[in-house]
């Protein structure tokens, strides 16, 4: 029923295969109409340039209906702006994987015990309530490059872009193995300054 509202609402690798944008955008829509006052909408796609895009797609479509229906993205983005990924060409926004197939008793053992990896893009959005602090910290965009005693990160802030940090291990030891310990598409509880970047 149309006025049944739920605390979670999830739409996992299906947008993609619907027929156009206006169809995807309807469903995108009905979607969020579902989410009861501070539930969640998660939608998830491959990680592909069309599944990046067709996230962007509901994330624009979600920012014009917080107008009337208020909330706010959730994750992965820390920001409300463009995503900034958009000027970087033939770069989406997503994330690793790692999944085992379901044990279906037609496929290979080898294929049943095989752990594969993959990339995801998705978007989280929270209905009702405004953006807490913790969903600003920065969420790291791609894996660590270490290079001697240096690490070099690249971070997606609450500003609305991408910011690289070098740290040394000399000058912060202990920001710099924080740093190592981090693994892509997590959040940093840090704050970018120009000490670092």
């Amino acid at each position: 029923h149309e006025t049944v509202k739920y605390d979670l609402v999830t739409c996992a690798f299906t947008l993609l295969d619907l027929p156009n944008e206006k169809i995807r955008l309807e469903h995108v829509e009905t979607l969020w109409n579902r989410v009861q006052p501070n539930g969640f909408l998660v939608l998830t796609e491959v990680g592909s340039i069309a599944g990046y895009r067709t996230i962007l797609e509901a994330r624009e479509l979600l920012f014009n209906l917080f107008q009337e229906d208020p909330g706010h993205i959730f994750a992965p983005c820390p920001h409300d702006e463009i995503c900034p990924r958009v000027f970087e060409q033939k770069k989406p926004c997503t994330f690793p994987v790692r999944f085992r197939n379901f044990p279906f008793k037609w496929l290979s053992n080898g294929d049943n015990d095989r752990i594969f990896n993959g990339r995801f893009s998705y978007l989280i959005a929270q209905k009702g309530q405004e953006r807490s602090e913790q969903s600003k910290y920065p969420r790291l965009v791609q894996p660590i490059l270490q290079k001697g005693s240096h690490a070099y990160c690249r971070f997606c802030t609450h500003h609305g872009k991408l910011e690289e940090i070098l740290v040394a291990k000399k000058k912060d030891r202990e920001l710099y193995q924080f740093c190592l310990g981090l693994k892509e598409g997590r959040q940093a509880k840090l704050k970018l300054n120009e000490k670092h970047t």
